[in-house]
């Protein structure tokens, strides 16, 4: 370096601090100056121009008499918004006013009216329509379409934009903006603040070439201000080191910019990694097209908008490929390792987690419980009928199990983790992994079932080894027989202990479930949540923390920490585990069809015992007179008197009146049809008033009918209702 160059070095200064500045600087300015302009979300003017503070509403109903002004919407760094009415065409306008210190200078007029002129051109369903413009009183303004809606800030800021919006926004702005580039015009401020969403969803993208009016354009003939126009943040490196020759591309960049915060609900500033390792939601097919937008070098960009929105559309329309299973990298570095079981630890936490979100945690528990039992308990409400039923009722609530509880595991590691649980969370084993979570319930319910009929040992260990299995596949991803083994393997090193476990948790459920029912409604989620706090200390903390990523350029000099590198899919598991698996499924469907034939086979002897007792009470008809035939049949049931006495003490046991009283009802029937006198009397006198008497009309009704005429008009004669007696007595009497 010569003097001279060292000399103007050394007499160079920031022009907003004063400091000396470092050679090699950014348009002039400071390291710290250029932070503290990187800070504001705002649209940078040129330092040269003084703040702008917006007229009152009266002052600019004054200066504007042909509308109705009706509202301040707000200010940006480049002018004022109102929203106002246009009386004659009886329509809702937006009116933007420029900064006055813009219009200043021989070149603004040609340039401001130029380039009003193009934007009044640009006509398109997504672009903010500009209807009128013009100078009042040396106040630029722009008559607009006015959009009832919110803006992407607003949107972001309430929590309504998810990657799924994202997917639907970006192609309508890309659309707009490819509109605009064929026309000739660069937006130059593409931010979340000028993106507006109506209410009809519609995108809507405002302040086209405002940038440009204010900034100046290359063409030193018009333009006399070079200044760097934009929102820092959102401005492509181009727009910042050389205003002079930015194109559409810079709208590209700005357009990532705006993706990668819509999708991640950040800014890529500094070391950032792709959108899918920030979220999980995300697509990972999305990476590329971001970063494609977010090249420091235009060159390297895409070169048109239109490209984009190709790409994007393409992945709207299509599923990403599921990710393999996990590899047993996993089961090496779990297995690798030891752990411990503090099972009072776990049983606090779970206690506590339960307090900390009772109603959530409880209620989300009772519905999985009652969807279970009902689909346990639907054969049995079909009993009656014939025993394919039953097996319907049965082979549901087999079906349904491991999708229900995967996704009750999954909702409490997520609530342990200090995520977001919800409803769809907990019914997510429908969705996800269905198939899967049905396997890891059925074999090992059909395995331990097995182990159970041929010694009780082996039951009791498959029923604790395989304890974690549902958890693994919902939550690592893993298939049904790789989670059964991990399971056991890790389980095994400490079986006693989970053995242990498994007994107090089990013990705390009977104990909630003989509490008047209730109680296991609050036991039932408690031990979930323990269980889950040990799954949690065991195998939560596997595969969260990797080696930090190399780092890699990005735009404007950042530094871009890659994803995570994709997981291997896992060995081949060989012949044996197919072997087990097909036999598994060979004993479950030959368990199934034999229990079947069991129903089927009681239900046909339950018919030929009706129909031989119906056989012999016609033939008994057919020889024997009404009282002697009576009498045959009550020496053939008097074998029934033990069991209908039997039946009327657990009946008479029953707290609920009503309830007690239809059963003691029931018994006394089947005493009168039986002849037992005794019987009936003992069930009459165990029930409420209104229920006895109705019992006693019937029951005299029946014994008559069976012959014992004396006996029912005994009965018939206690009955205390006077007109329901004289009823009785009249037809005991014809």
């Amino acid at each position: 370096m010569n003097e001279t160059e060292a000399k103007q070095n050394m007499e160079r200064k920031c022009p907003q601090c004063g400091n000396p500045l470092p050679s090699g600087v950014l348009e002039g300015l400071c390291p710290a100056c250029l932070f503290k302009q990187g800070a504001t979300a705002d649209t940078a003017l040129p330092t040269e121009v003084p703040p702008f503070n917006p007229p009152p509403i009266e002052e600019v109903a004054r200066l504007f008499p042909q509308l109705e002004i009706l509202a301040f919407i707000g200010k940006g760094g480049m002018g004022a918004v109102y929203k106002a009415r246009q009386p004659n065409l009886d329509r809702v306008v937006a009116l933007k006013i420029l900064p006055p210190q813009t219009a200043g200078g021989p070149s603004f007029v040609e340039r401001f009216n130029r380039e009003a002129r193009a934007l009044a051109k640009l006509s398109h369903p997504n672009i903010v329509a500009v209807h009128e413009f013009g100078q009042v009183n040396g106040l630029p303004f722009f008559i607009m379409e006015f959009v009832d809606g919110l803006n992407l800030r607003q949107l972001e800021q309430a929590g309504k934009l998810s990657p799924r919006e994202a997917l639907q926004i970006v192609p309508q702005i890309c659309e707009a903006l490819q509109f605009a580039h064929d026309e000739g015009i660069v937006h130059r401020d593409i931010k979340p603040e000028n993106i507006l969403v109506d209410k009809k969803g519609r995108v809507k993208i405002a302040d086209f070439g405002i940038a440009k009016i204010l900034g100046g354009e290359p063409d030193v003939s018009i333009t006399e201000t070079q200044g760097a126009i934009g929102t820092p943040h959102y401005m492509a490196p181009e727009q910042m080191e050389k205003p002079a020759s930015v194109d559409h591309r810079a709208d590209i960049f700005s357009l990532g910019v705006v993706f990668y915060e819509m999708l991640t609900g950040e800014l890529p500033l500094g070391k950032f990694a792709p959108p899918s390792s920030r979220k999980v939601e995300v697509d990972v097919r999305l990476d590329e097209v971001v970063l494609h937008a977010l090249e420091k070098d235009p060159a390297r960009r895409y070169q048109h908008v239109s490209q984009v929105k190709t790409d994007v559309d393409t992945i709207a329309s299509t599923s990403p490929a599921p990710p393999p299973p996990p590899g047993p990298e996993l089961a090496r570095e779990i297995l690798a390792r030891d752990y411990v079981l503090a099972i009072s630890n776990c049983l606090r936490r779970g206690w506590a987690l339960l307090r900390g979100d009772f109603w959530p945690i409880v209620g989300i528990s009772a519905l999985f419980t009652v969807l279970l039992a009902a689909a346990h308990s639907s054969g049995a409400a079909f009993s009656s009928g014939s025993g394919n039923t039953v097996l319907a009722g049965s082979a549901l609530g087999v079906l349904i199990s491991g999708p229900l509880l995967g996704g009750l595991c999954l909702f409490f590691l997520k609530k342990i983790r200090g995520e977001t649980a919800t409803v769809e969370t907990a019914f997510s084993g429908f969705s996800n992994r269905f198939l899967q979570l049905f396997l890891a319930s059925f074999v090992p319910t059909v395995l331990t079932m097995l182990g159970f009929i041929c010694l009780i040992l082996p039951g009791i260990y498959l029923a604790v080894a395989w304890m974690f299995t549902l958890p693994l596949v919902i939550d690592k991803g893993m298939d049904f027989w790789p989670a059964m083994e991990l399971s056991r393997k890790t389980v095994s090193k400490h079986w006693w202990k989970f053995f242990g476990y498994a007994l107090i948790l089990l013990l705390l459920n009977v104990v909630g479930l003989v509490c008047c029912l209730v109680g296991f409604f609050i036991a039932a989620p408690f031990t979930k949540a323990s269980l889950m706090y040990a799954y949690q200390d065991i195998f939560g903390s596997v595969g969260q923390t990797a080696p930090q990523p190399s780092v890699g350029l990005g735009p404007s000099g950042t530094a871009i920490l890659p994803g995570a590198p994709p997981k291997q899919p896992g060995s081949n598991p060989g012949p044996m585990k197919t072997v087990l698996t097909a036999l598994t499924v060979v004993l479950g469907i030959i368990f199934i069809v034999v229990l079947a034939l069991l129903i089927q086979f009681h239900h046909r002897a339950q018919d030929r015992a009706t129909r031989r007792a119906d056989a012999q009470e016609v033939r008994l008809s057919q020889l024997l007179s009404p009282g002697a035939r009576n009498a045959v049949l009550r020496d053939s049931e008097k074998v029934s008197k033990d069991i209908l006495t039997e039946r009327l003490t657990t009946a008479s046991m029953i707290n609920d009146i009503e309830l007690r009283d239809k059963s003691i009802a029931a018994v006394a029937s089947d005493a009168a049809k039986a002849g037992e006198v005794d019987l009936v009397k003992q069930s009459l006198e165990k029930m409420s008033f209104p229920a006895r008497n109705q019992t006693a009309q019937a029951s005299a009704i029946e014994l008559a009918n069976q012959g014992l005429r004396k006996q029912a008009l005994e009965i018939a004669t206690a009955i205390e209702d006077r007109e329901l007696r004289d009823k009785t007595l009249a037809a005991l009497a014809q």
